[in-house]
């Protein structure tokens, strides 16, 4: 699963994405998202420092859980910016 910060973000992503509607996760999301039975999750947020922080800070969290997570910066953009070619690429690199 490819967490993101947004709706819009999700629909450009398509199949596998999921949003936690703001950079701020609850204990409930994360629940969710740990008994969903997904192994490997990965972190997309936006760019922005307070964004990266946060999602650095839900992927240490899957982690003591068990889950495989990793956080994937854009460095520079926001997913909802993505094209079909960039999405299809990034889903290539991180083998999803």
């Amino acid at each position: 699963a490819v967490i993101m910060e947004g709706v819009l973000d999700v629909w450009r992503w398509g199949d596998g994405g999921l949003c936690t509607f703001g950079i701020q996760y609850t204990d409930e999301q994360l629940l969710c998202l740990l008994e969903s039975g997904i192994k490997r999750m990965v972190v997309i947020f936006d760019f922005e420092p307070q964004a990266q922080k946060q999602a650095k800070k839900l992927v240490s969290a899957l982690k003591l859980f068990g889950i495989s997570a990793q956080n994937y910066n854009l460095k520079d953009r926001d997913p909802a910016e993505l094209s079909e070619q960039e999405v299809w690429k990034i889903k290539m690199e991180l083998g999803i």
